[in-house]
């Protein structure tokens, strides 16, 4: 079992910039989406998008 966790723990130390950069670009994607939606007058997706947006800083 600790052998298990040590090897995960590995891993996601070894995966974590590019997670970190994962997470950055979809955070860009959501502010362009926002930006997007309220041009259109698409008040659901800004919602959408604001919604997820505080669930991708927490």
């Amino acid at each position: 079992m600790k052998n298990n966790v040590i090897t995960m723990t590995d891993k996601l130390k070894t995966d974590l910039s590019h997670m970190i950069e994962e997470h950055n670009e979809i955070l860009t994607a959501l502010n362009n989406l926002i930006e997007i939606a309220k041009i259109e007058s698409k008040t659901e997706f800004v919602q959408f998008a604001e919604k997820t947006q505080v669930t991708c800083k927490d």
